[in-house]
């Protein structure tokens, strides 16, 4: 949504500015953050978006989520000077410029896998008919096939929240010839989240459905995953999901236009507002 905000404020020529109201991502203590002037949460996970802030100027034009749709002329339109790269170029510059973690949000020493396979699950299920296991392991072995340019023994990881269906994953990958190492981005902690424990559907107040969990590390960890799927050389993932495609448009900026192959468990990557 921010995102889209940035978009539309772009072709407006004016400047997106985060209200100061609570963002759940981030709990709900300003300790937590560890951002002396942080009011809205963004800039606790994000360097900030400029240095304007609410109030700065009076010509200020609120939008709420959910409340204040796009126009179709709105969600496609490209600056005339960039319209023969694309929508998908336009809109993945934009995210790479929303997407500059803090320092201490990111580990950059992290070598960024061969394969990053992004397992979603939990709500997903109300929307489409969920990929099995076997699927995602399937698309992985495609990778292998000898006449593969990524036909190399590599390092695989998994991205996702549930522990029993990430670790099953995890097994089954091992199987593959190319996989060197499989690994999953989060070690089991006091916020993994049993399959059980996946929220099933949206309440419509999203801190209702992770009670009892560290959202701030929950946000981060979220954070650092979508970078290392960014940064991977190859990635299987579901471009119905907003995080796969913002993953998808994240490594399509930073690699030049030229992003590296994907394979997508069921669309093709698409606008989705």
């Amino acid at each position: 949504m921010v995102l889209m905000n940035k978009h539309t404020r772009y072709r407006e020529s004016r400047t997106l500015v985060i209200a100061p109201a609570r963002w759940w991502l981030v709990g709900q203590s300003s300790a937590d953050c560890n951002a002396e002037d942080d009011v809205s949460g963004f800039s606790c996970i994000f360097e900030p978006i400029s240095k304007c802030k609410a109030g700065y100027h009076p010509d200020i034009r609120e939008f709420t989520p959910g409340n204040d749709p796009f126009t179709q002329e709105e969600r496609f339109w490209v600056p005339e000077a960039y319209k023969s790269h694309g929508l998908l170029w336009f809109r993945a510059q934009l995210a790479a410029f929303l997407f500059r973690p803090r320092p201490d949000r990111v580990l950059e020493h992290v070598l960024p896998p061969g394969i990053a396979v992004h397992l979603r699950r939990g709500d997903k299920s109300t929307e489409i008919a969920l990929p099995k296991i076997s699927d995602y392991i399937n698309a992985v072995r495609i990778l292998c096939l000898p006449d593969h340019p990524e036909n190399v023994r590599t390092n695989v990881v998994v991205v996702g929240d549930e522990t029993e269906s990430s670790t099953s994953l995890t097994q089954g990958l091992y199987e593959l010839p190319c996989a060197l190492n499989v690994s999953r981005t989060r070690k089991p902690s006091a916020n993994s989240l049993p399959d059980a424990k996946v929220p099933q559907s949206r309440s419509g107040h999203l801190a209702q459905d992770f009670q009892n969990l560290n959202m701030l590390q929950m946000t981060v960890e979220a954070v650092q995953d979508l970078w290392i799927m960014s940064k991977s050389d190859v990635m299987v993932s579901t471009m119905s999901s907003n995080y796969g495609r913002l993953a998808y448009e994240l490594n399509y900026a930073f690699k030049g236009g030229c992003p590296n192959p994907v394979i997508s468990m069921d669309v093709l990557w698409h606008d989705p507002h």
